[in-house]
């Protein structure tokens, strides 16, 4: 798991997941933490989620679409870690 330090907005710094992920009884969830309306996602092909502003949530796997999940997920950790810098 890769750890990167996070910025605020008020100046505040702290250590933090890229990527988290938590199975929860509505829907397994992943912490994604970049804002999941940015341009570079898509979302059309994943199949079957909702989306929060930093979360995704799947309800089945078995709805999903495995290599568009991947891409969100790199997507999502390429913003984080180019937002950091």
């Amino acid at each position: 798991m890769e750890i990167t330090i996070i910025k605020y907005n008020s100046g505040r710094e702290g250590d933090w997941f890229v990527v988290g992920f938590s199975p929860r009884k509505q829907a397994l969830v992943l912490y994604l933490m970049c804002e999941l309306s940015h341009k570079a996602f898509d979302f059309e092909k994943l199949g079957k989620h909702k989306k929060g502003k930093g979360c995704l949530y799947l309800n089945r796997l078995s709805e999903i679409n495995f290599k568009e999940l991947e891409k969100i997920i790199k997507t999502s950790i390429s913003l984080t870690l180019k937002q950091n810098q």
